[in-house]
């Protein structure tokens, strides 16, 4: 029997493996885009000096890139870092059903709408014959909305939702068990805890008003300890350092009530003052507003926040607008007169060198000391709705909640 030889080759070394590895890798980045050659730490660089519209067309347009604006470390010197800018929201809006991002510092080019979202960020209930948007808060460049859902038999349900308008994420919260016909809200953060907090004071008509608190990514909305006599206020609380706050009077429960409908509408109020809850410790404390404030009542208040501080809009008379700011203590920055025929809906801005930014008739307008200009923008609605100040953040909302995987991340496909 002829014998056959047979040849026994030897595998490749580790070292042959890795060669060829490495040489595949050298192929595959050459191959790249010279822009996507760059070193990570170049690239980073380049992205802090780029505007925002420009940031949020590179976030969609490689994984590389959204990796990087993902970044944790990055992110956050990047938020500390962005001016604000304008959010509307059209959610309710029959047509748009959109929100809308404008750049401030470009707002005088026409064509400076950053970001056009018409993406399924909230879901609604096709159940409800009503079904209504509102916000509930802004932190951290995460919104929460309330959606109130109205059904055949008159009852009222809200849902919550948080969202992130730049990432297209959004995180459906639980619903509330207990219902109030009217409360006041607010989302904010803990940066002790790392955690995010939806807060609903209830207060109703007659009694004591309960704090209700979800941790959001813990499912479960609970009572705090705080309880305190009624008191009608802003509906919505700013978040600032750790801290919500709501501009709010005291009810005088020794007087009747006004109907209208069937429904009470106002009460004998005390002086208004400034509310604070400590979002991790979740307790209330009472602060002063302005001496001038003594005799106003919410309606005539407003509360914000600007470059890390608190800013107080007071209407002591129809065409005049007052802008306090809290630094050491309450100080009067601007007086805003106006004409008659103007009926300014919402302050959104102002700057030192006193031009302030303001919604009249659903449109977008720009105040100075010489003049009032109107601003109409490429690709925004002629009749805006809601509109506030928002930073614009690129972290993903998933890896800042404690529970991941109830995060519903949306598709990036969306109307331009």
């Amino acid at each position: 029997m002829k014998k056959t030889k047979a040849c026994c080759r030897h595998p490749p070394s580790s070292s042959d493996g890795s060669l060829k590895l490495e040489v595949n890798e050298e192929e595959e980045h050459d191959h790249k885009p010279y822009i996507l050659q760059l070193p990570d730490d170049v690239t980073v660089h380049i992205f802090c000096k780029l505007p925002i519209k420009t940031l949020v067309e590179c976030n969609r347009t490689c994984k590389s890139w959204r990796r990087l604006l993902s970044d944790p470390q990055f992110t956050e010197d990047l938020f500390s870092r962005t001016p604000d800018c304008l959010l509307f929201n059209e959610l309710n809006h029959p047509k748009w059903k959109g929100q809308f991002l404008v750049d401030f510092d470009r707002a005088s080019n026409r064509n400076q709408v950053v970001l056009k979202r018409f993406s399924k960020i909230i879901y609604p209930n096709v159940k409800a014959k009503v079904s209504e948007y509102s916000l509930v808060g802004s932190c951290n460049g995460f919104l929460c909305y309330r959606e109130t859902l109205l059904y055949p038999a008159m009852t009222e349900v809200h849902c919550f939702y948080l969202t992130n308008p730049v990432t297209g994420e959004s995180l459906t919260l639980p619903t509330p068990t207990e219902p109030a016909k009217r409360d006041c809200l607010g989302f904010g953060f803990s940066p002790i805890s790392n955690l995010y907090k939806v807060v609903r004071i209830m207060s109703p008509f007659e009694g004591s008003c309960d704090v209700m608190v979800l941790k959001v990514g813990s499912g479960i909305w609970r009572k705090t300890g705080e309880s305190f006599d009624s008191f009608h206020g802003n509906s919505l609380g700013v978040y600032l350092n750790g801290f919500l706050y709501w501009i709010a009077q005291s009810c005088n429960r020794d007087r009747p009530f006004l109907y209208a409908y069937g429904i009470p509408v106002s009460v004998s109020v005390g002086a208004p003052f400034l509310c604070a809850f400590d979002v991790e410790r979740e307790c209330f404390q009472q602060l002063p507003l302005p001496p001038c404030c003594l005799h106003l009542t919410v309606a005539q208040l407003k509360l914000g926040v600007l470059k890390g501080s608190l800013f107080l809009i007071l209407r002591s008379t129809p065409n005049m607008i007052e802008i306090w700011v809290m630094k050491e203590s309450w100080t009067k920055e601007h007086e805003f007169t106006y004409s008659s025929k103007f009926c300014v809906t919402q302050i959104l801005k102002f700057t030192k060198e006193g031009k302030i930014w303001f919604t009249h008739e659903n449109r977008l307008w720009a105040y100075t000391p010489k003049m009032i200009v109107r601003f109409d923008l490429d690709g925004l609605p002629s009749d805006l709705s809601e509109g506030f100040l928002h930073i614009p953040n690129f972290t993903p909302l998933w890896p800042s909640l404690p529970n991941r995987n109830q995060v519903k991340q949306e598709s990036d496909k969306e109307s331009e």
